[in-house]
């Protein structure tokens, strides 16, 4: 075992000047911070402007430290209380990192009108964007995030006009062709999800991902989001 060697207590640094009321014979000790012995330290730390300052910011610093583990404890026991339902709804809705909006995003940015009326987006009706289920959520929760099944509509198509099926009908035809509009009719022969709570946020990453790159205007076409997500074959 290294034996350490026993220095003379010398103030230093921001101690420097520092003298201690203690008789220099008795304070000589293994040496702590700026030069000191651990009772010159803790006298110095305590006793002068400099080091209450000092020590202050390490308090706070701590006190910081505290605050950000019990920020992080807090927000993984919200995590862990979410139910099946809940996760599902966050990764499908979610403002900011939802599928919802990574199919707001790529329709936008490749100029899409809404799939169903292809009104401009600043009308008294048309301004608030959704993204629209060809094949509703409660019907057919397996196509919940198929980027083939969701497209960029007008809230009053999405929600007033119960989706207007007809004028959904001729936007994919028009704007995706006919053998487009067969494929999504098939859309509904995908198997069940089966997703666990452990694939759903898998799923949100990926999602946050997309996002990111949708952001920046990368274009991301619909098989490949889905190819991305790995939760539906091809049909």
């Amino acid at each position: 075992m290294i034996k350490l060697k026993i220095k003379k207590c010398k103030p230093s640094g921001r101690a420097k000047g520092f003298e201690s009321k203690k008789n220099p014979e008795t304070h000589s000790d293994y040496i702590q911070r700026f030069g000191m012995c651990k009772s010159c330290l803790a006298e110095w730390l305590f006793e002068t402007t400099e080091g209450v300052k000092l020590l202050n910011k390490y308090k706070l610093k701590s006190s910081k430290n505290i605050e950000k583990e019990q920020k992080d404890f807090n927000k993984q026991q919200k995590e862990d209380i979410k139910t099946h339902g809940d996760l599902l709804k966050e990764l499908q809705t979610d403002q900011r990192w939802g599928f919802n909006r990574l199919i707001r995003l790529i329709d936008t940015n490749d100029n899409h009108g809404c799939i169903s009326c292809n009104h401009g987006w600043d009308g008294e009706f048309t301004q608030q964007k959704h993204a629209g289920h060809y094949w509703s959520v409660g019907g057919h929760n397996n196509l919940r995030f198929n980027a083939n099944n969701v497209y960029l509509q007008c809230v009053h198509c999405n929600k007033y006009a119960h989706a207007n099926i007809i004028g959904y009908n001729s936007g994919l035809k028009e704007v995706f062709g006919e053998d487009y509009f067969n494929i999504v009719q098939e859309l509904k022969q995908h198997p069940a999800l089966n997703l666990t709570k452990s694939d759903i946020r898998d799923l949100k990453i990926k999602v946050r991902e997309l996002i990111k790159r949708a952001e920046k205007f990368e274009p991301l076409s619909r098989d490949y989001i889905n190819e991305y997500l790995g939760i539906y074959k091809k049909l």
